[in-house]
């Protein structure tokens, strides 16, 4: 037998991940290229309220003189890759 849960936004909130992903982007530039974590993360979460997901590492590393294809794609994978921390709504019934 298989079972299939859909989390995105059933079980678990999506933007919950994602803000818990451009948390973990936002130690990785602060850490990797000495970026102000949070003003890094604060100005994420400006471009994803006014543009959508699409461009955001590669805007903020442009503000920054550091948008190389190879930067983009460590913050992508740093995206990807990092241990989400997020939580499951409580309903009450």
């Amino acid at each position: 037998m298989i079972y299939i849960f859909d989390l995105d936004d059933t079980q678990y909130d999506g933007r919950q991940y994602v803000d818990s992903g451009l948390r973990a982007v936002a130690l990785f530039v602060a850490n990797r290229w000495q970026l102000d974590e949070d003003i890094s993360y604060q100005t994420m979460q400006q471009l994803l309220d006014s543009r959508g997901r699409g461009r955001i590492f590669d805007d903020l590393l442009a503000a920054h003189g550091l948008a190389t294809k190879a930067n983009v794609k460590a913050c992508v994978s740093c995206y990807r890759l990092h241990q989400t921390q997020i939580t499951m709504p409580v309903t009450h019934q």
